[in-house]
């Protein structure tokens, strides 16, 4: 299901949550129907409609015990995303240094989070903070391909750099990490479902920023095939995800 959301295709992620979360029903609400009705929110939390809210609002008042669940850990990443592509920034920063305050968070969810989070610090003038995340990356515990490693390392390296020039190689290193880790699956298909065009619409936008930022030469050189064509089908960096938001 988050593939098919990183890859822009929100119709058929929510089709599949609302199956998941509806086969919960028939099973009790047990953690894994949480999980799944915090996933249904997704979509529609991430377009701004109030059912995701009140889906989401389901696995909250369900969790009782006084320890953090999955669920706990899912509602988490939901909200961030959410309120990410909603350009909430603050709240997106919040929520996913809550989620990396949780029980082994990173192998829950994913190493990508890691880099949203060093982005949100960044924003925010806490570098250093963000470069302690390279812990993250580099923990053999956190499940990860070694692309998708090699992505999250140079990422959180163009983000943390003082070196503009450095930090644009990285940014533009990452970039094409995510078009290897989708040009290795087995099939078209595959390969469609395991694209990150969110992922590469947000890796756009520090890219303009920091364009805009260091104009010189030096800096911009290479990146305008980035900046205007940050996914498959995308012209601009908003693109990836203002067309899945469309209803």
């Amino acid at each position: 299901m988050v593939s098919l959301f990183y890859s822009g295709r929100w119709d058929e992620a929510e089709q599949l949550t609302t199956r998941v979360a509806s086969n919960g029903l028939d099973k009790g609400e047990d953690v894994h129907a949480l999980i799944g009705y915090a996933f249904a929110a997704l979509v529609p939390l991430a377009r701004g409609q109030a059912r995701g809210e009140r889906l989401l609002d389901v696995v909250k008042k369900a969790q009782h015990g006084p320890e953090p669940t999955a669920a706990d850990v899912v509602c988490l990443f939901v909200e961030a995303w959410a309120c990410l592509l909603r350009e909430e920034n603050p709240r997106a920063l919040d929520l996913l240094l809550a989620l990396k305050e949780r029980q082994s968070p990173w192998t829950a969810m994913g190493l990508l989070q890691v880099t949203l989070l060093g982005r949100l610090l960044c924003q925010q003038d806490r570098r250093a903070e963000a470069r302690d995340l390279f812990r993250s990356i580099y923990d053999v515990s956190v499940p990860a391909t070694p692309a998708l490693r090699r992505y999250a390392e140079n990422y959180l390296s163009g983000l943390t750099t003082d070196d503009p020039r450095q930090g644009m190689g990285r940014l533009l290193a990452a970039i094409d990490l995510l078009d290897l880790i989708t040009h290795s699956q087995r099939s078209p298909a595959e390969a469609e479902r395991g694209s990150f065009q969110l992922h590469r619409a947000v890796l756009a936008l520090d890219i303009a920023d920091l364009c805009a930022a260091h104009p010189e030469p030096s800096v911009k050189s290479g990146t305008v095939p980035w900046v205007c064509w940050p996914g498959p089908g995308s012209c601009s960096p908003g693109v990836a995800w203002s067309h899945s938001r469309s209803t």
